[in-house]
């Protein structure tokens, strides 16, 4: 089972964990379930995907590790493991770097595969590029953990992350307080130094500052066993020298002199002590060190830097002293070796492949430390239960005492961090708790406040002042909605300005679509079985007798055309007919209404009295006509109430629940004076990532060339089947903005017609059979109510912050107020979220106005009342 787990450790901590199963590349990863846990959450966001399979990635990773040897052999470099096995020679650094290149290429085609990238997208929107990330990839299978995992494009778009690896199975290894001495303390082991130099790691640790680091040079095991024993304990151990994997990569071995060379089962009882006693990080500059993180990962060891292949002992120096220099000067351990590795770029003139050897191996119970935290002997939190409580909240701001480098100028200094004592005893210090009957004796100001701003908050909302800002919020919270299921009911046929182009030479009588292509598009759609079909395209002349079929697929009883409705204000006087083939009771409209800036939100149903004299009296818009004629096809009852409501029987519903589409007035939920004509319904959008992906979209060209496999057909059978115009969106009226259009790419800001019928259509469907709400609205009173409510609340806080007032400090007070009012605006945008999720828009921005307008207000005259006075002294 594999496991990709990305978190975030700055203001706000976040994980997602990614479980691949029990997958591997020549397979794939048939279910992929992604976890996102957030901060004081115990419960997480899940979603899912798959990986296919990748068998090309081992081989292609195969070969670069014996480029990369041959290449380096070719080099005579002083590596610091000798290479062995090399079956490929006289490489050049140019065939090197394309291999590179492909195996980057290859990776990242592979991680942007459609059933995976979904989930990549979901973890873009709930991560942001200014947070520190950590990526932790848990896995046991070899040939997983050797993959470049810093290759994906992800890095790229988040620049404070960095990848680690995980075992499969962990757990914190609990460990007894230490005394701080304001020292780090380090065990140096420099090993076997046949070859290298690791005089210069030992002079780039002696320079670190604040540590009290120990050397043991080329020692016997006895000697190394010693110093591991030690109660006092180790923060960091640090190893130089030759060291390697096994065949399997499961085990590694470290050479301690020029005799002995010893494997981490031969060192497990003292390496378990060191941890116990408190060793937090480890880190192996030396060549091949996957295997000795496997055997380590069985102990338990919080954090472990190793190199994933042979390194050079130039490229070992450059780590480690860029490494120890972005550590100690206050950055995170990942920010750290992240920055530290890219520093290798540099070198890869001379070192080409280095800045793909250093890797982070991490224990996910223990959040990996910072300088800071191992020097002051910090407790460190630990994962349990949930990856909520996983990580703590680590910050990159906690090194924020910058220092000069150690590594680099020879000398250090960081400015002591002493707690700051408290300038007053307890005695000295004023009460700071809030009498609860302040708030009765201060009852008739707060009455007052929070009637008064509610009042003059609702005199704007009545004067239309607000309307703008609550469409906005409105927008906003249905675009936060989760993704839905696409709607399988129905099947939409867009007609591409490809489909137009490749009917050139057909007379099109000013059509889009000529006689012919709708012809052979009809002759076509009867192999689908559809219930009924919805004709988005306007028609105003006569078929053409040369095409008889295509008169009498017109006026069948299932299709159902449209015409065009005057509107005088946009300066169409006339309007446009309706194809003379179409039965007269099949004829609709599909005019909308959007609101001011191009938004639609309102589904326009039906039409009160039409002009019998115009071109179009349709009275009903198309997808009412296609819903009610799917539902009739299914036994479905429907009418009219007293006072002209639509009403639909959804018998498969508890207790027989009849479904009500209740109109809207002028003034409906933040509306004010809104063009209510007709039948309207607030148009609840079928929640997608774009509004086209409501339902199975195909061209008219898939379909008359048959690119629908039979088998996918016979799927596609009984559905509603709506066929418009998707052409360019500069030369076409049939382009809709929607509440989704502040997310989408510029080519996706508006919506072709045909897709927004799809929409209506749903709607309908999905309220009557499958229970899915309606957009809805409280009464005024209930909103008047609410309003009020939220005006109370800031009232509280204000009096609350007002009393603090006059007994804190200068303008400390403004911290609690800021924070206060903070989370009652986030607890009220929660409540209209849950609200917006169950088909209810109840009032956002009056609410939130009203509770800043009375918190902040009630802080400035709730000082000058007696009562109040009276109370604070």
């Amino acid at each position: 089972m594999y496991l990709i787990e990305l978190q975030t450790a700055v203001s706000m901590s976040q994980s997602l964990v990614l479980k691949l199963g029990n997958g591997n590349c020549q397979e794939g990863f048939p279910t992929v379930i992604a976890q996102l846990w957030e901060t004081d959450h115990r419960n997480p966001i899940q979603f899912t995907g798959c990986l296919p399979a990748a068998p090309e990635l081992p081989k292609l990773y195969k070969r670069w590790q014996l480029m990369y040897a041959a290449l380096y052999g070719g080099f005579r470099c002083d590596l610091r493991l000798e290479i062995h096995d090399v079956s490929i020679t006289n490489v050049s650094e140019a065939e090197f770097r394309n291999l590179s290149q492909q195996l980057e290429e290859q990776i990242n085609t592979w991680l942007n595969a459609e059933e995976f990238h979904k989930i990549e997208r979901r973890v873009r929107t709930k991560l942001m590029p200014s947070e520190e990330i950590r990526v932790i990839i848990e896995a046991e299978d070899d040939q997983v953990r050797r993959l470049p995992w810093h290759l994906w494009r992800l890095f790229e778009d988040y620049p404070l992350t960095e990848v680690a690896l995980s075992s499969q199975e962990y757990e914190r290894v609990r460990t007894p307080a230490r005394e701080s001495t304001g020292q780090v303390r380090v065990l140096g082991i420099l090993g076997n130094s046949e070859g290298i130099e690791v005089e210069k790691d030992r002079a780039l640790l002696e320079q670190l500052p604040e540590a009290e680091t120990v050397f043991v040079v080329q020692p016997q095991r006895q000697e190394l066993n010693h110093q591991l024993w030690d109660k006092q304990g180790w923060d960091i151990l640090f190893f130089a020298g030759h060291s390697g994997s096994g065949a399997d990569a499961k085990t590694g071995y470290i050479s301690i002199n020029q005799t002995d060379s010893l494997t981490i089962s031969q060192l497990k009882h003292a390496l378990r002590t060191a941890i116990t006693c408190g060793l937090r990080l480890a880190i192996f500059n030396s060549c091949d060190g996957l295997g000795l993180a496997r055997e380590l990962a069985d102990l338990h060891i919080p954090q472990l830097i190793v190199m994933r292949e042979p390194v050079p002992d130039r490229v070992a120096q450059e780590f480690l002293k860029s490494f120890l220099t972005a550590f100690a000067g206050g950055k995170s351990l990942y920010l750290a070796v992240r920055e530290a590795r890219e520093r290798l770029q540099g070198w890869e003139d001379n070192y080409p492949g280095a800045s793909w050897l250093p890797v982070i191996c991490q224990n996910p119970a223990v959040v990996p430390p910072t300088w800071q935290q191992l020097r002051d002997r910090n407790q460190f939190p630990s994962v349990s239960g949930s990856s909520s409580q996983a990580h703590g909240s680590q910050t990159s701001s906690e090194g924020q005492h910058m220092m000069r480098s150690a590594v680099t100028k020879g000398q250090t200094s960081l400015p002591s961090t002493s707690p700051t004592p408290s300038d007053q005893t307890s005695s000295d210090k004023p009460s700071h708790s809030f009498p609860i009957r302040l708030l009765w004796c201060d009852r008739v100001l707060l009455l007052k406040a929070s009637v008064f701003a509610m009042a003059l908050v609702m005199g704007l909302r009545w004067l239309g002042l607000l309307e703008g800002l609550e469409l906005k919020a409105f927008d906003k919270l249905m675009r936060q909605r989760p993704d839905e299921m696409r709607d399988e009911r129905l099947l939409i046929v867009k007609a591409t300005p490809e489909d137009i182009k490749n009917q050139e030479q057909q007379p099109k009588h000013g059509a889009s679509l000529s006689d012919h292509t709708l012809t052979r598009l009809f002759e076509k759609l009867q192999e689908y079985e559809p219930v009924t079909i919805g004709l988005d395209i306007y028609r105003d002349f006569p078929v053409d007798p040369a095409y008889p079929k295509l008169a009498t697929y017109l006026g069948q009883k299932n299709l159902f055309g449209i015409c065009k409705v005057k509107d005088a204000k946009a300066g169409d006087t006339e309007g446009i007919s309706p194809p003379l083939e179409i039965r007269p009771d099949r004829i609709s409209f599909s005019d909308a209404l959007p609101d001011q800036g191009g938004i639609l939100r309102r589904h326009l149903l039906s039409l009160n009295s039409p002009d019998l004299t115009d071109k179009c009296t349709a009275k009903n818009n198309l997808s009412l006509l296609l819903a009610l004629y799917y539902l009739d096809a299914k036994g479905i009852q429907w009418g009219y109430t007293s006072n002209q409501q639509l009403w639909i029987d959804a018998p498969d519903l508890d207790n027989g629940k009849t479904v009500v589409l209740k109109e809207l007035n002028s003034d409906t939920g933040g509306y004010h004076r809104v063009d209510a004509a007709g039948r309207q319904i607030l148009l609840n959008y079928r929640s997608r990532r774009s509004p086209e992906d409501i339902a199975l979209t195909v061209n008219v060209g898939d379909i008359l060339n048959d690119k629908i496999p039979p088998q996918r057909r016979s799927q596609l059978k009984g559905r509603i089947i709506l066929v418009g115009i998707a052409g360019p969106i500069n030369t076409s009226s049939d382009y809709w903005l929607t509440p989704y259009s502040a997310s989408q790419s510029l080519s996706e800001k508006r919506t072709p017609g045909v897709v927004i019928q799809g929409h209506m259509v749903s709607q309908i469907l999905s309220a009557v059979l499958d229970n899915r709400p309606l957009l809805w609205v409280w009464s005024e009173s209930t909103e008047v109510l609410w309003i009020w409510g939220w005006s109370v609340v800031g009232s509280v806080i204000g009096l609350v912050m007002g009393f603090r007032s006059g007994q804190a400090r200068g303008m400390h007070f403004l911290s609690g107020l800021v924070i206060s009012t903070g989370v009652a605006l986030g607890a009220l945008y929660g409540i209209c979220y849950l609200f917006i999720l169950q088909g209810g828009w109840i009032p956002l921005v009056p609410s939130a106005m009203v509770l800043v307008l009375t918190s902040v207000g009630m802080v400035l005259v709730v000082r000058y009342t007696p009562c109040s006075n009276q109370m604070r002294q």
